[in-house]
């Protein structure tokens, strides 16, 4: 499986990127996102809740959340 590739005919502006890969230890940080988030699962299974909703991201699939809205951890990262 390949890292996403996205291809867009309207301009973007790029904020923050990388590569997380979780140890095993740790949780989410609960904030307000001030802009797009878009997230893709190499692997394992994404685990996230989103304002009051808990959503699960299995791998090859994309998270995708908007500005203005409140992520928090729906639990502690479990190392894949």
């Amino acid at each position: 499986m390949s890292m996403l590739e996205l291809s867009m005919s309207f301009p973007i502006k790029v904020q923050n990127g990388g590569l997380f890969i979780s140890r095993g230890i740790g949780s989410h940080p609960a904030r307000q996102l001030h802009s797009w988030e878009i997230i893709f699962v190499e692997k394992g299974t994404l685990t996230i809740r989103e304002n009051n909703e808990i959503f699960s991201v299995n791998a090859g699939k994309v998270y995708c959340s908007g500005r203005g809205v409140y992520t928090s951890e729906s639990g502690n990262f479990r190392q894949i």
